[in-house]
């Protein structure tokens, strides 16, 4: 039943990378029609969701800001920049806090672990944490934020109202069915989806082996192959769709082909 269960948030996890890669090639190719009407129309259909409906906000994800097609396309022309990337950017080491050398055991990075997997995408979203530098505050809810240009500021209201729809809809549900309730049903499982998505990105882009550059030496080529296709050991056995986790590299090579 465990296992079960777990192959099914995987699942999730999984077509929530796969929806967003196919909306993206959707995009590309009619950028009005699809940014329009994806929002009403999207829909999963998994295990876990049964009935057909929109599914990014269901997560708190803002649709448009993370995948649309200026922010993908900005991550592929620049990953493994240190001044262009848009995620897992790693810090200088002139900027790294005075708290870092206390975590520099293993207790401390497991701590470190823990709060990347729990934490890490609510706080990339909302404070840009490992995100691009930018010369003032970066929220990806922030319609007049750094992250966006004044043609995308209309489609992320839009991304906004559907987190705070279904923000109202689980308070609802708090107040008939207590909080309780909505956090074994709802938080548990919404930190297990988040905790492997931020795992599959996290493994893809970070290692001791790869590098990341300056303006001085980064060229396209050097940044579509500073990733890492890696084997998840026993995880594999939850993995349905191999390929979204373990062919990174094609799909940074070729964006438009999708994982």
């Amino acid at each position: 039943m465990l296992r079960k269960r777990g192959a099914d948030l995987h699942m999730v996890s999984e077509q929530w990378v796969q929806v967003a890669e196919c909306l993206f090639l959707l995009r590309e190719r009619s950028q009005t029609v699809m940014s329009s009407g994806e929002f009403l129309t999207r829909n999963l259909h998994s295990q876990l969701a049964r009935s057909r409906r929109p599914y990014h906000p269901i997560v708190f994800v803002d649709l448009f800001s993370t995948h649309s097609p200026t922010f993908h396309r900005r991550h592929h022309s620049n990953t493994a920049s240190l001044e262009r990337d848009e995620v897992f950017v790693p810090k200088l080491k002139s900027s790294i806090g005075w708290y870092s050398k206390y975590l520099n055991n293993p207790p401390g990075r497991i701590l470190t672990v823990i709060i990347t997997l729990t934490l890490g995408w609510p706080l990339y979203l909302m404070f840009n944490v490992s995100g691009r530098h930018y010369d003032r505050f970066a929220c990806h809810y922030d319609p007049y934020g750094p992250i966006y240009s004044d043609r995308e500021r209309l489609q992320i209201y839009l991304s906004d109202a559907g987190v705070l729809g279904v923000s109202y809809v689980l308070y609802r549900f708090a107040l008939v069915k207590g909080l309780a309730w909505v956090l074994c049903l709802y938080g548990g499982p919404l930190l297990i989806v988040n905790g492997f998505l931020v795992l599959i990105t996290w493994l893809q882009h970070t290692h001791p082996a790869l590098p990341h550059y300056d303006s001085s030496e980064w060229d396209w080529l050097r940044g579509a192959l500073a990733t890492c296709d890696r084997d998840y050991g026993i995880l594999n056995k939850l993995n349905t769709r191999r390929a979204v986790w373990s062919e990174n590299h094609s799909h940074n090579l070729a964006p438009s082909v999708g994982t």
